[in-house]
């Protein structure tokens, strides 16, 4: 599944690669997870998204168009199949206009290939994450079941936040963005339990691993198989999970309203996927994080997220084949 989320650089420019291994018979294939100790592959991702976020205090319009390079390396596969691969994040360009209130709050751009000599504290957090690596477990069906180092990378991304309060927060809403983003380069879906044909369709309920709170459903149905080229329709849906804990100070774990659409392209011989475009739309109510923040200082309760609204396009391609 694709999962969506900061509603700023971080929610979800984390889209989708998908290595599948295919065993054709009378006019099927079936779909797996396979990959060899050592190979390696690159990805392109973008993201269009514009988000309305409101707050106890502020009503902010943000515009963001983002661009990621990441690249994969397989440490090592089990005797059951299940994958260990490092994802390190090479390449981040990012512009962000944020309107609030009626007025221009900021209107940032960053391309990590060209790096400014002086980094700005509200791009600080972006440039951190060049650089840095995590390492994912994917079963044979393409079920992420561990994401390892998004906790160490969402410290240092808020690092330089001087509340105490905010830097919590945001720890938070980064560590589940890292874990978003990286989860999503190689399990974008479970994968039919059996042989599909076109015109066949399989179903997947789930709890994200990174997103407790989030209650997953999704339709995925083989369109056609040209060329070695096979087209895959994506619906899905996500909600609250009512049976969660409450969010707590980091809000690392909040619930929203999401839907998705869209067209992948996956290439029989190598498995991977060519190229994709997935629609998304995410809304709802948002709980504050906890009391305490609310009333612990004025500049904390600020960031008592009240609603958020997003549209975002995503985008994504393979750069290099496995080696």
């Amino acid at each position: 599944m694709i999962k969506s989320r900061f509603h700023s650089f971080f929610v979800a420019a984390s889209v989708l690669l998908c290595v599948v291994s295919s065993v054709q018979a009378q006019g099927k294939v079936l779909l797996r997870v396979h990959l060899q100790p050592g190979q390696t592959f690159d990805q392109g991702f973008a993201m269009e998204m514009k988000i309305l976020h409101i707050t106890s205090r502020e009503h902010t319009d943000i515009t963001q168009v983002t661009h990621l390079k990441v690249h994969n390396q397989v440490l090592g596969v089990d005797n059951d199949g299940t994958m260990k691969v490092k994802v390190t994040f090479q390449v981040v360009e990012m512009k962000n206009s944020e309107i609030t209130n009626g007025k221009v709050r900021s209107n940032l751009e960053y391309d990590s290939a060209k790096p400014p000599k002086e980094i700005s504290p509200d791009l600080r957090s972006t440039s951190v994450l060049v650089g840095q690596s995590v390492i994912i477990t994917v079963l044979p069906k393409g079920k992420i079941v561990k994401v390892e180092g998004a906790d160490a990378i969402a410290q240092r991304m808020a690092a330089g936040i001087k509340s105490p309060d905010q830097r919590v927060f945001l720890t938070g809403i980064f560590k589940r963005a890292v874990e978003s983003m990286s989860g999503q380069t190689v399990g974008m879906m479970n994968f039919a339990p059996e042989l599909v044909a076109p015109g066949d369709s399989w179903t997947m309920s789930d709890t994200s691993p990174t997103a407790t709170s989030q209650l997953s459903s999704g339709q995925y149905t083989l369109m056609s198989i040209k060329d070695n080229i096979a087209t895959i329709a994506v619906k899905s849906t996500s909600k609250p999970n009512p049976d969660a804990p409450p969010p707590g100070k980091n809000i690392s774990d909040i619930g929203a309203l999401g839907r998705e659409n869209g067209v992948i392209h996956v290439d029989t011989k190598s498995g991977l996927i060519s190229d994709f475009e997935i629609h998304l739309r995410s809304s709802g109510p948002i709980p504050p994080p906890d009391k305490s923040i609310s009333t612990q200082s004025k500049a904390a309760s600020a960031w008592t997220l009240l609603k958020i609204d997003s549209e975002s396009i995503m985008r994504g391609w393979t750069v290099q084949l496995p080696r």
